[in-house]
């Protein structure tokens, strides 16, 4: 029984190890959580979190909070089909729109407290919660102009609209930072960045040259621009400040880089990469320091997903394809990634450590890796507290 209580505590330490190490080898592969088959939604297009339970999800059959898991779809909000959505979590109030008209929800009534039909092309839209108010960018299909609107709560229009003069037809990204009041706007075919201030509209934007690639933006004002047909990302530090900085993130020359992601925590960036096979590659990168994390594979049919988000805790993802919804459990080196969690047992990992590298081939044969994985679990759900 001794021995027993022995070998079970150094397993328990082992895949800690296991979870904290392993991320740095590309041969992990990452276990989908959850696919979510949810009755009468099909073509998903936009997806938030709600809470750390249920999400709302925009797509051809209108728009529907769903319990992730149950799977099952718990309230409709729309019937109509639904491209973008946004989630207020203080105000409990969801934004959700067709293209053309933009409706709020309110959670805790269970009601559509407005719509409204724009007189353009709904492209992006987004909570302000600097001042509690609504931001839209309009694109007009055919005419010189776009436009940057706001609304409050009550879908009045509040303060001068922002006219955007295009020298081509279209807009090509157009992302919001409400933690940094930053709207960024780049035009198709044109290398500018225009950096708007989000609690004042009509300042002059600050603009930054780079290149014509889709650009993001972090909570903490870092802008990532995904190179088009490279594998290259330039991260434009501190984007909201006269003395910002290029820096760029190479991927290995075999990794088509897809898609990439902030994570709602520090300055984190997550990577799709496209392998030799039918495997993705999920890459996160400190952007401050321009060091990989952590990859890992995950075996998947789709080569691009029109939207992605993290859990409110940070602690899983969920991306949405054309016929399907699938969570992934966010890595231990990044949840805890500047996190004291790793660094309260070090010299215990390291006296466990060396005893699994010298019985690393019985530990892989006798323990099977579900095992592993839900003791794991249990074991960092403990250490958290």
């Amino acid at each position: 029984m001794k021995n027993t209580v022995h070998f079970l505590v150094i397993i328990h330490f082992f895949i800690a190890m296991q979870s904290c190490n392993a991320m740095e080898n590309e041969n992990n592969t990452l276990q989908i959580m959850k696919k979510l088959a949810v009755a009468n939604i099909t073509k998903a297009y936009s997806v938030r979190y709600v809470t750390n339970e249920n999400v709302v999800i925009g797509h051809e059959g209108g728009c529907s909070i769903v319990d992730i898991k149950h799977g099952k779809e718990v309230e409709k909000i729309s019937d109509l089909r639904c491209y973008k959505v946004a989630v207020h979590h203080h105000q409990k109030k969801i934004l959700f729109s067709d293209g053309e008209t933009i409706g709020l929800y309110n959670i805790e009534a269970h009601k559509t407290e407005w719509s409204i039909l724009e007189e353009h092309i709904v492209k992006t839209i987004d909570f302000n919660t600097y001042d509690d108010t609504i931001l839209f960018y309009l694109m007009h299909s055919s005419g010189p102009n776009d436009i940057i609107k706001k609304r409050d709560f009550l879908g009045n229009v509040c303060g001068d609209d922002v006219i955007i003069e295009k020298t081509t037809v279209n807009i090509s990204n157009n992302v919001f930072c409400s933690e940094k009041q930053i709207m960024c706007v780049r035009e198709q075919g044109v290398n500018v960045l225009s950096l708007y201030d989000a609690s004042n509209l009509t300042l002059k934007p600050k603009q930054i040259v780079c290149s014509r690639s889709k650009h993001y933006i972090s909570s903490e004002g870092n802008i990532a621009v995904k190179e088009t047909d490279t594998n290259l990302i330039t991260i434009i530090m501190n984007a909201n400040r006269d003395d910002y900085t290029f820096v760029q993130l190479a991927g290995a020359m075999n990794d088509g880089l897809s898609q990439i992601f902030f994570y709602s925590k520090d300055s984190i960036l997550l990577a799709l990469l496209r392998g030799d096979d039918s495997n993705l590659k999920m890459r996160y990168w400190d952007v401050k320091t321009q060091q990989p994390i952590c990859t890992v594979k995950f075996s998947c049919r789709h080569q691009f997903f029109p939207d992605f988000y993290f859990s409110p805790d940070g602690k899983e993802a969920i991306f949405v394809s054309s016929n399907e919804c699938m969570t992934f459990p966010v890595p231990f080196e990044v949840r805890y990634y500047k996190d004291k969690t790793k660094e309260r047992f070090p010299y215990m990992l390291f006296l466990l450590k060396k005893y699994i590298d010298r019985h690393q081939a019985v530990l892989d044969q006798d323990i099977p890796n579900d095992i592993r994985l839900l003791l794991a679990h249990t074991f960092f759900k403990t250490f958290e507290r």
